[in-house]
């Protein structure tokens, strides 16, 4: 049973994320908090492996919350749930910077009768709940162990390949991240010396409003120029581009000219922007690719990785213990893509010497 705080200074904001979580099965709200200072208290009385947290609340906001929560041991998985508007996304950054897990982007009011809103808050509610909630379980009550899938068996080319992913000397790098990935990619994009170099291509998976204040914050803290990618963007050696959310980006190559498309295609993609739908097209521009996969909830990244390193390149997954959620890391290993498994240092380590040596290549 999955443990959960909700806090949020509308009442009937409470009504709804209770009887949301608790009609899904398996999750238990175990308090509710108004304001920041009784969801300190809360925290601290109940212990929940989950905290959704609302951003603005009176006395002590979801920042300051968040922040004094951040200082438990252990320490709950925060979902900050912020509205959809430029101020929002400001604070979901911040949030990120805090340590929250992740942010659910909301329209004011709209999770009342939003079927969509209220299927993704249950998925990362029990994606960040998923480890914790063992803890509680006793033995008799644990669930039996399931059947793991059968991992999609890596083709020829890829059984064929031994590039060593350190000495690899790569013309483009492609970054998948989701839940927990924020802070990551931040750190790694700080990392990337200026000079020119492989361009990189992030996708994160948050709305488009957050994906562009995830932009403007890596961009002030960065020796190198950020754009948040727009359809038609010429990719430049040493830049970085940070793929919009609520669209797909594909890597284009026209003529020897590498372009970025940005649009609503496929139409059946899950998660936006699809790390699948990154990593597929880069692995089609015919150059030496690397791919970096990290913490995120379900399989994004997975099939996308396997067509890096069939056409040669290579892709590094963060490692199991390091991950807020082990899903789309897994799905890289799983279908035999991981030409290396890295903490989140190591990754970052990976990238900026990566970049230096397709520059000294170049």
């Amino acid at each position: 049973m999955i443990r959960v705080l909700v806090c949020d200074d509308s009442a009937f904001m409470r009504k709804i994320l209770r009887e949301t979580l608790e009609q899904a099965g398996g999750i238990e709200v175990v308090g509710a908090a108004r304001d920041g200072v009784k969801a300190v208290e809360l925290a601290q009385q109940h212990q929940p492996d989950v905290i959704t947290m609302d951003v603005e609340m009176p006395n002590l906001d979801g920042l300051g919350a968040l922040e004094q929560i951040m200082k438990m041991k252990p320490t709950p998985r925060v979902l900050m749930v912020s509205s959809l508007t430029a101020e929002g996304s400001q604070a979901a950054m911040k949030a990120m910077a805090l340590g929250a897990a992740d942010v659910l982007g909301k329209d004011t009011g709209s999770l009342g009768d939003g079927p969509d809103l209220r299927r993704d808050l249950v998925a990362r509610v029990r994606a960040l709940g998923e480890h914790a909630a063992a803890k509680h379980a006793p033995r008799s009550a644990a669930r039996p162990a399931t059947a793991p899938h059968p991992a999609v068996q890596p083709s020829m080319a890829h059984r064929r390949q031994s590039c060593d992913i350190h000495t690899f000397k790569p013309q483009l790098i492609v970054i998948g991240s989701s839940t927990g990935g924020p802070s990551i990619v931040e750190s790694i994009c700080k990392a990337i010396p200026p000079g020119g170099g492989a361009p990189v291509v992030v996708a994160q998976h948050m709305p488009q409003l957050f994906t562009r204040s995830l932009a403007e914050r890596i961009g002030q803290h960065c020796a190198t120029t950020v754009h948040h990618a727009a359809d038609g963007d010429a990719l430049i050696a040493g830049h970085i581009y940070i793929c919009p959310g609520g669209h797909n980006t594909h890597i284009l190559n026209r003529s020897g000219a590498w372009t970025l498309r940005v649009d609503r295609n496929p139409a059946d993609t899950v998660y936006w922007p699809s790390v699948d739908v990154l990593f597929t097209t880069a692995a089609r521009v015919g150059v030496p690719t690397m791919g970096v996969v990290l913490t995120g909830m379900g399989d994004d990244g997975g099939k996308g990785a396997l067509e890096v390193v069939n056409a040669g390149g290579v892709v590094a997954a963060q490692s199991a213990e390091t991950c807020v959620v082990y899903g789309m890391p897994k799905a890289v290993v799983d279908h035999g893509a991981a030409t290396a498994v890295m903490s989140p240092d190591e990754l970052t380590r990976l990238v900026a010497s990566a970049v230096r040596r397709s520059s000294v290549a170049a």
